[in-house]
């Protein structure tokens, strides 16, 4: 599931570096009481919003929307594993309005959309189940990395991170973690990194994995 541009929900039929970071999100598990299930909070990357919809989306009386909602509004935080040390996938996607009625997500015709249910009858009626996956690496472009995958202007600079450490792999003292920008080699998959204040260049191959500077969940269907 996804944020897009017009900050609605949606499914991307493939992830790639240009749409990656709508894609991930980062989550906090609130534990209840003993006996209670957690509840899960996601916060998208790329739109840096909450997974939070509104009751208007409904029309009056009715249990289910026909279009995409709108991200943000006063419900969010939702039952989804019944445990988070070891989570529990393909589960419906939902949270209580009521005290004993709840609203969540359902994919119809590729169009993410919101119903209505008892509690008692989540598990039929919001018949799309969820999965939280780790996201596997992609190759960025250069301006994708100088943007974040476009969360921030493209001439702030980002910071080079290595695992393990620059140190251990021996690398040059100019590529030591620090604020660098990346300018493209045309028709190839690297880039150029330069060290923002020092101008000192450095060649590197791009393989660079969403899981160092981003949230690396996808929440799928």
């Amino acid at each position: 599931m996804s944020i897009g541009e017009d900050g609605k929900l949606g499914v991307v039929d493939a992830i790639e570096a240009d749409n990656v970071a709508s894609t991930l999100w980062c989550v906090t598990v609130t534990e209840e009481n003993k006996g209670k299930a957690p509840y899960f909070d996601f916060v998208n990357k790329g739109a840096e919003a909450l997974l939070s919809i509104t009751m208007e989306e409904f029309a009056a009386g009715a249990t289910a929307t026909t279009t995409a909602p709108e991200v943000g509004g006063e419900i969010s935080g939702w039952a989804f594993s019944p445990t988070y040390e070891t989570l529990v996938n393909e589960k419906p996607l939902y949270s209580y309005f009521t005290t004993d009625s709840v609203v969540g997500f359902v994919v119809e015709n590729g169009t993410v959309v919101l119903k209505k249910a008892l509690a008692s009858e989540a598990s039929t009626i919001l018949s799309t189940t969820f999965s939280l996956v780790k996201a596997d690496s992609v190759i960025l472009n250069a301006n994708q990395i100088n943007t974040k995958l476009g969360i921030q202007k493209a001439d702030v600079g980002v910071k080079l991170t290595f695992d393990p450490d620059a140190k251990q792999n021996k690398l040059e003292e100019s590529v030591q973690p620090g604020i660098v920008l990346a300018a493209q080699v045309e028709g190839e998959d690297f880039v150029y990194i330069t060290r923002k204040m020092m101008l000192k260049h450095c060649l590197l191959i791009l393989l660079i994995s969403t899981q160092q500077a981003l949230c690396s969940l996808h929440l799928i269907i």
